[in-house]
């Protein structure tokens, strides 16, 4: 029954952005809001930083809200309204297709879990939020902590397991945690989305349960170690020393503490 569990929970994370039609996010733009990707994850999520799910929703959706991946088919066209994305998605489940859905592509078969439907899973808040809580499901079971844990975490977004984020899927292509690493390169504060809906947003508080900013994906440093896995663990670095976070923020001040050689407080 474990098994079991486990295989939904994949199917959930099955990114299918190979399957998105080509070649562009293209939706229309008369009367839409366009809000600050970064602004947005942060009202919505304290799961992950906004810097990591900007570098996961580039991937995975172009920042198109409605953008929906079959898993092994296509679309002939993306929707490009809030009624578009509802009806086709409504339209590929009767088909019995599997399919993931919005910013961070959340996988049909993922809905009930977090208290989504066809209705709500496109509204861009409820979408990052599912899916900042998918990543630091993973983030947590592959250890919790640092940019190697940070890399099993997108592999198993991607794929419900460790490894085969790590391979290339399509030959040409990079694995998807190298997409994710190179996508991080283009981080903005000023990155939009673009959605045609009444933008629903909750603040939530922040908390020291969530993958802080010292677990943004990196480039990878040089290293003569042999990693457990496919790819060189990506090290994250800090030009100077700066005063250290609060020890409440377990997350960053454990990151802090060691890279200056140093054990938190807390630790024996």
């Amino acid at each position: 029954m474990k098994l079991a569990h486990f295989l939904i929970i994949g199917a959930a994370m099955t990114t299918a952005l190979p399957t998105l039609a080509a070649p562009s996010h293209q939706i229309n733009t008369v009367g839409m809001t366009q809000p600050r990707f970064n602004d947005l994850a942060a009202q919505c999520t304290n799961a992950v930083h906004p810097n990591t799910l900007q570098a996961v929703a580039r991937v995975e959706s172009g920042f198109n809200p409605y953008a929906i991946g079959v898993v092994r088919g296509s679309l002939k066209r993306q929707p490009r309204t809030l009624a578009e994305a509802v009806a086709t998605a409504k339209s590929l489940h009767a088909q019995g297709k599997n399919f993931s859905m919005g910013l961070m592509q959340v996988n049909r078969y993922n809905l009930a879990a977090y208290g989504l439907n066809y209705e709500t899973v496109f509204e861009p808040c409820k979408n990052i939020n599912a899916g900042a809580k998918i990543l630091k499901s993973c983030f947590d079971r592959a250890g919790g902590k640092g940019q190697a844990a940070l890399q099993k975490a997108f592999s198993c977004y991607y794929s419900g397991n460790f490894k085969f984020g790590f391979k290339s899927d399509f030959k040409g292509q990079p694995p998807y945690v190298t997409k994710i690493i190179m996508s991080a390169l283009n981080n903005s504060p000023h990155q939009t989305i673009q959605f045609s809906g009444n933008l629903k947003v909750a603040h939530t508080p922040s908390t020291a349960n969530s993958i802080q900013d010292g677990y943004v994906p990196q480039p990878a440093a040089q290293t003569n170690k042999q990693p457990e896995y496919d790819e060189k663990p990506v090290m994250a670095v800090m030009q100077k020393k700066t005063p250290p976070p609060p020890e409440w923020d377990v997350f960053a001040y454990a990151e802090y503490m060691g890279k200056y050689g140093e054990k938190p407080a807390w630790e024996f």
